[in-house]
């Protein structure tokens, strides 16, 4: 009768934790399908091995520095512009110089002059002009200034958008590290403690098939584990995961 009791008492454990379980897998696909657009929960094949996607990852990406990310680049690129900008708004305040040149043909009419008969202004048939303005801005309603200050407010902005970008991309890459060590020192610990509690079952089936223990000895030694390799696949899964979110975001994946 204990031995009953017992039992159920471990399947009772084994069905909640398996409806917790359940749960989460539910609301993973969920979040799946939202991040994806789709109507419905999905989720990814269970053909997928985490490794082959691990290893993937590393042949199509290569670690770059925190400055070299895409989005710290395209940051940076928007900086240089705005830099322009800034630049032209600037010129525009400056004297320009323009030269300007004509050339009139005139034709055989004769024009009459007073006292002379004249084919054009220099007496040939082709004139040309050559002359330079300059141009000096004094005022024009502050549309210069207001451009320049438009400038400025943008450079200012992109400057701030890359020093953010440049900060997340350094913080990210060392959260992964971190994370990966974390991961390597549980998944470590895992094994020893899948390997422990193994040599603990067998230790156990070996006395009580020579007399000494109880059928409660069986399984609790059983039961953990079950549990040392339920965290031995988790924390390796983890780790994999981690080294996947590294490469992610301190790489240039092509």
């Amino acid at each position: 009768m204990p031995d009953v009791l017992r039992a159920s008492q471990e399947l009772s454990l084994v069905r909640l934790k398996n409806a917790a379980l359940a749960a989460d897998v539910v609301r993973a696909r969920e979040a799946f399908a939202v991040s994806l657009g789709l109507p419905s929960p999905a989720g990814a094949s269970s053909k997928i091995e985490l490794s082959a996607a691990l290893q993937g990852l590393q042949r199509s990406c290569r670690a770059v520095p925190a400055h070299e990310r895409s989005d710290v680049r395209a940051a940076a690129v928007a900086v240089a512009t705005a830099e322009r900008d800034v630049k032209s708004s600037t010129l525009a305040h400056l004297p320009t110089i323009d030269a300007v040149s004509s050339v009139v043909y005139a034709s055989d009419t004769v024009i009459a002059i007073p006292e002379r008969v004249n084919l054009s202004l220099n007496g040939l048939h082709t004139t040309w002009t050559v002359g330079g303005v300059l141009t000096l801005p004094l005022y024009d309603g502050g549309v210069r200034y207001g451009q320049r200050k438009e400038s400025l407010g943008k450079l200012q902005i992109a400057q701030a958008r890359l020093r953010r970008a440049t900060e997340d991309a350094t913080r990210e890459a060392t959260e992964a590290e971190q994370l990966i060590a974390i991961a390597r020192e549980r998944s470590v610990a895992a094994r020893a403690n899948r390997e422990l509690a193994a040599e603990a079952a067998r230790l156990t089936k070996f006395g009580f098939s020579n007399g000494h223990g109880t059928s409660f000895d069986l399984l609790e030694t059983d039961r953990r584990l079950w549990i040392a390799e339920d965290d031995a696949l988790v924390s390796e899964a983890a780790l994999v995961s981690a080294q996947m979110i590294k490469l992610l975001v301190s790489s240039d994946c092509r």
